[in-house]
């Protein structure tokens, strides 16, 4: 059976037949989210875990990790947004723009800002050298659950 137990300081920890199986902690973001971090987890063990957190929560998963993401939104969380990493080259000998001089009417645009669902904006950081090197997924749980200290999940 696995049980969960409210420790000091936003943190929980799951216990199965006496023995730690994962971890949770609660921070605050400066915008007044609140995130949910886990530690030392099974990807099963994510659902009883943020179930013991009340109130609206957030969580970001790799986005290579389908186990976790399913067992979150299994668990009640859905997705809130995606991204994807890039690296992009800066050396100007590599771009090829050492010594260009930027033409009217041209505006660079930081990568962050790119649409990377379009696929034009695709094809530009490809064509300047970026690769995709992965992701992540935020996940949300808007409505409060009902858990508390040493509450015991099934």
């Amino acid at each position: 059976m696995l049980s969960i137990v409210e420790e000091p300081e936003g943190r929980w920890t799951a216990h199965r037949d006496g023995t730690v199986v994962g971890r949770a902690e609660l921070w605050a973001r400066p915008d007044r989210r609140r995130w949910l971090e886990f530690r030392d987890c099974a990807p099963e063990v994510y659902p009883a875990l943020a179930a013991a957190v009340p109130g609206a929560v957030y969580v970001t998963v790799d986005v290579a990790d389908d186990r976790t993401r399913e067992a979150l939104l299994d668990g009640g969380f859905v997705v809130h947004r995606a991204e994807d990493d890039y690296v992009v080259p800066t050396d100007p000998a590599r771009t090829g723009l050492a010594g260009v001089r930027i033409p009217p009417g041209i505006t660079f645009v930081n990568a962050a800002d790119v649409d990377v669902t379009n696929v034009a904006s695709q094809t530009l950081l490809t064509s300047l050298g970026g690769r995709r090197v992965g992701g992540s997924v935020e996940l949300v749980r808007a409505a409060p659950c009902g858990g508390g200290p040493g509450r015991t999940v099934a």
